[in-house]
């Protein structure tokens, strides 16, 4: 997998521009940096002047930390009250809705002789993490109380912000605001306050406010279709392998698991050594919300039984597109090369994909300043806090 650290940095610009220069940036580096590899991009990001580093978890914190990164970082998921202590010894800044966390928290951090910032985190419609709106007044003037507790933001989360209907996506930014605003007139004014995720940060700038998290905007990936008219993006991944076996099969040929798929008239197939054990063809399951959504999904899945070929998912060979043949196996996949010249064993091609969750025991290969270099996470080389990884050439 090579990674294209220019162009995150180049993608990070981009955002940059285009928020107020007062906004603060949450770099979300979650599930190792959306596949990219957590501690590349994190030094990038914060070299790009990100303020802030994003995760779901106190691995994910952890991780970032052994390897000498300083920064604040935002633990966005649940955290135990067993992990409250990592949070302290760490120097976390956790989302926290439980008073049990809080408490634990606060007699932790005292017994250290330091102060724990905190994120309120409100659910104003997700469905997962946080207060309910009813709750968080009597939840933020509780830990109030606790003198070793910071309550440094507020924050919730947008269930629907990359959907055509914007109606619930302004409702719940009306709530946080109204829950923000009751908060002021107690008395507590909570310093970063923050809504946006990468699609609301470019179709709702009114929920910018003075902090906003950047996850799928930094790694090149358009949750809007009408991104292209806002930021400039660069793809920043590519997964490349090499072609292990090239041979002409017969018409009637079955190809894959499940005798799902069997060849209409003879051709040149070639096996490619990538599967879902590598994250390739690996999609979620998403249950179709309008009826459109069933019609578009019924019409692909016939197109496919019919085998046609314009509906079929390609790969470049020589330029020219290579449909999949048959399901993609855990470690292989059947590409059609046949009417492509010269195909043989041995040669690299590159896959293209929005989601890089690529497994990790693929080499990470990063390319910075027109160089690529292999990278693993170390504490030396360590510049002004933000460099802090070993190059392997």
């Amino acid at each position: 997998m090579e990674v294209d650290l220019d162009n995150i940095a180049h993608n990070l610009n981009e955002v940059r521009n285009f928020l107020r220069p007062d906004v603060k940036i949450v770099a979300m580096v979650k599930a190792d940096g959306y596949g990219h590899g957590a501690v590349p991009v994190a030094v990038t990001a914060l070299a790009g002047g990100a303020d802030y580093l994003g995760v779901t978890c106190i691995s994910e914190a952890l991780e970032l930390r052994h390897a000498g990164i300083t920064a604040p970082l935002l633990v966005l998921g649940s955290v135990l009250p067993e992990e409250a202590a990592a949070v302290v010894r760490h120097n976390l800044t956790p989302a926290l809705f439980s008073l049990a966390v809080a408490r634990r928290l606060d007699q932790l951090a005292g017994s250290a002789g330091k102060r724990v910032n905190v994120h309120l985190a409100v659910d104003t419609g997700m469905g997962r993490y946080g207060l309910l709106p009813e709750e968080t007044l009597d939840f933020a003037r509780a830990v109030r109380e606790l003198p070793n507790i910071f309550i440094e933001g507020i924050y919730t989360h947008f269930a629907a912000a990359f959907t055509a209907d914007k109606h619930f996506t302004i409702g719940q930014f009306d709530r946080f605001r109204q829950i923000v605003e009751a908060l002021a007139a107690d008395g507590l004014f909570i310093p970063y306050q923050h809504a946006a995720s990468s699609a609301a940060v470019l179709r709702y700038p009114e929920t910018h406010l003075n902090m906003v998290r950047v996850g799928a905007l930094l790694y090149g990936q358009g949750p809007v279709p009408e991104i292209s008219t806002v930021v400039k993006l660069r793809p920043t991944w590519q997964l490349k392998a090499r072609l292990v076996y090239v041979r002409n099969l017969p018409a009637g040929a079955n190809i894959g698991y499940g005798q799902d798929f069997r060849l209409t008239k003879a051709t040149t197939v070639a096996v490619f050594p990538v599967g879902f054990a590598d994250g390739f063809m690996v999609q979620p399951v998403n249950r179709p919300v309008h009826l459109k959504d069933v019609i578009r999904q019924v019409g692909k899945d016939i197109a496919r039984y019919l085998n046609l070929r314009r509906v079929r998912e390609t790969v470049a060979v020589h330029g020219k597109p290579a449909p999949f043949l048959g399901r993609v196996g855990m470690q292989h996949c059947v590409l059609d090369v046949g009417g492509i010249e010269g195909v043989e064993a041995g040669e690299t091609i590159a896959l293209d994909g929005k989601r890089s969750t690529v497994n990790p025991r693929i080499a990470r290969f990063y390319r910075e300043s027109g160089k690529i270099n292999r990278y693993r996470p170390g504490p030396s080389g360590v510049r002004k806090g933000v460099r802090v990884v070993r190059r392997i050439d």
